[in-house]
């Protein structure tokens, strides 16, 4: 029989895909579910746990798309800054916990072991976003404009959502749930609820499976380099290549850098 606090986790989880990914209201149901058990469990736990419902609660009313006109960045802002930075503030100055930190630890990062892992994860994305946009051609989910202005904002808006994903999922997300569950647990957890964010921006498709190892992936280097500006790096080499493959499936003259 699953106890309070997991029927709260899972609830918690589930009404984060609805929102999230799916855009619909009965998550809303699970939400609220969530909430009500934790009600049941100690308090210490319930408040970690309200730090996770707080953010899936503002997401839930986030307009999540790729548009990158500069009214939806602001709009995005309004609500993805305040997911970020709320349950950090609730966390170091009310509860004085610090669950949720932004460990930047760079002691070893960049060892040539780490380096090499670096290196191979923009081999995988050399090979990974143009296979994926030519056999799904989800790259039409993103605007390409054939202007600088929107390739500059284009890329922007690519890298400071990159950012946002490793500071918010990692953090706060997987650091709330790495206190309360299991290790694996709380990195299947948090993969899903990004998968859920990257399938709404437009990794549509079989493109939720390969985010979703993406996200266990970075949990793993995470909790083995403690480092954030290490996932965020990783991160950032991604949605390079994604920068690229966009610009490439819209107009593949103007690049032969890709095989497809």
């Amino acid at each position: 029989m699953l106890s309070p606090k997991n029927i709260s986790i899972l609830a918690f989880i589930i009404s984060g895909i609805s929102l999230i990914a799916l855009g619909i209201n009965i998550g809303w149901i699970f939400f609220t579910v969530g909430f009500v058990a934790l009600l049941f469990v100690k308090k210490k736990i319930a408040k970690e746990l309200s730090l996770l419902a707080i953010p899936i609660a503002i997401l839930g009313f986030t307009p999540i798309s790729t548009s990158i006109d500069y009214i939806h960045f602001l709009q995005l802002a309004i609500t993805v800054v305040p997911a970020l930075y709320i349950p950090y503030i609730l966390s170091r100055f009310v509860y004085k916990d610090y669950l949720v930190r932004f460990n930047f630890g760079t002691s070893s990062w960049w060892r040539k072991r780490k380096f090499f892992y670096l290196i191979l994860s923009a081999i995988v994305a050399y090979i990974f976003f143009p296979l994926y946009f030519s056999l799904t051609r989800v790259y039409l989910n993103w605007p390409v404009e054939q202007s600088v202005s929107g390739l500059v904002r284009l890329f922007i808006g690519l890298n400071l959502l990159g950012m946002w994903d490793e500071l918010f999922f990692i953090s706060t997300v997987f650091g709330v749930l790495r206190r309360v569950i299991p290790f694996w647990y709380a990195n299947i957890a948090q993969a899903i609820l990004l998968s859920s964010f990257l399938y709404r921006i437009g990794f549509k498709e079989w493109g939720f499976i390969a985010t979703l190892f993406f996200g266990l992936m970075q949990g793993y280097v995470y909790k083995k380099t403690n480092s954030l500006l290490y996932v965020i790096v990783i991160h950032l080499i991604f949605d390079l290549f994604l920068y690229f493959a966009l610009i490439h499936a819209y107009y593949p003259k103007w690049f032969s850098i890709f095989f497809f």
